[in-house]
């Protein structure tokens, strides 16, 4: 039990707590045990995660990157102790502050500094492993931008493994902020200016999923429907089809469709079909159709 703490959110990995640290708040991250584990293994596996956690931290703030400066680390309890840092999370000035909704100015600056950071994080060889807008603060006293919650990070120097925390960072972008293409593209430009071994990650970006990006990255038309190339599904037309992105509290108004980058010739047929009465979503093997 963690004295005199304040808990003020818990997921699926950690319990987020306040509570004072010598002389000041601190943030006091606890990871639970899992029932289903067997617990040494669990034990193990927690220890691992909060000493990867901490050593991230540690690396960023060593290196320049803003990120929660670390106060403690316990492995017994599996708690880290860091900064309390003061400021708003990015999803939530995209969201509801019209200043940043409204101003294209405030936007770049803000996709600016994204780049910039994600930039420095990769030249450090740290993968974030959950980066989205969420995982984002813009600090109160100086408007720096803060990268948060390293739980998910590890260590890695190869492309690939950046090209994902950019292509995660995309996918959020796009399915909790409607019409941010300019937006993520100018955090791209950012990034490969700050970076220099930028060419490498954008290319196995554009090399493993960009099939996938194309299909995101399309224009709504007036009736809700979408055009987009259908050369993915082995096609040599353009097709029209309608999908809305739900998620458990929100519909959003942008459609698009989206599915696996590859589809087996004979079920490409099935996305043909004109009309709004149905919608269509990937699975594993290809597209199966769902009547509404």
């Amino acid at each position: 039990m963690i004295e005199n703490a304040t808990l003020i959110k818990q997921g699926a990995e950690a319990r987020i707590h306040t509570a004072p640290f010598l002389t000041r708040t601190a943030i006091v991250k606890e990871r639970f045990s899992k029932a289903y584990r067997h617990p040494i293994l669990d034990k193990k596996l927690t220890a691992r995660r909060v000493n990867q956690e901490a050593r991230c931290l540690f690396k960023c703030r060593k290196s320049g990157v803003d990120a929660p400066a670390l106060y403690f680390v316990d492995t017994e309890d599996s708690t880290i102790y860091m900064e309390f840092v003061r400021g708003t999370i990015v999803k939530d000035l995209l969201v509801t502050n019209s200043e940043y909704i409204q101003n294209k100015g405030k936007q770049d600056e803000l996709a600016k500094k994204i780049g910039i950071a994600l930039a420095k994080v990769h030249e450090i060889d740290i993968i974030h492993g959950d980066l989205t807008t969420s995982n984002l603060m813009l600090r109160e006293s100086n408007q720096s931008l803060v990268v948060i919650d390293f739980g998910l990070s590890y260590i890695s120097s190869l492309p690939e493994d950046k090209a994902v925390d950019l292509y995660v960072l995309e996918r959020a972008f796009l399915s909790t902020h409607p019409n941010s293409e300019e937006m993520f593209t100018e955090i791209l430009d950012n990034y490969q200016k700050t970076y220099n071994a930028s060419q490498w990650v954008l290319s196995k970006l554009a090399e493993d999923y960009g099939d996938e990006r194309e299909v995101w990255n399309v224009q709504c038309g007036t009736q809700g429907k979408v055009i987009h190339r259908a050369s993915m599904f082995k096609l040599n037309e353009e097709v029209t089809l309608a999908s809305t992105i739900m998620s458990s509290s929100r519909s959003y108004n942008t459609k698009v469709f989206y599915g696996p980058p590859k589809c087996e010739p004979e079920r490409s047929e099935e996305i043909i079909e004109k009309g709004c009465d149905m919608e269509y979503w990937s699975d594993p093997v290809g597209v199966k159709k769902i009547e509404r």
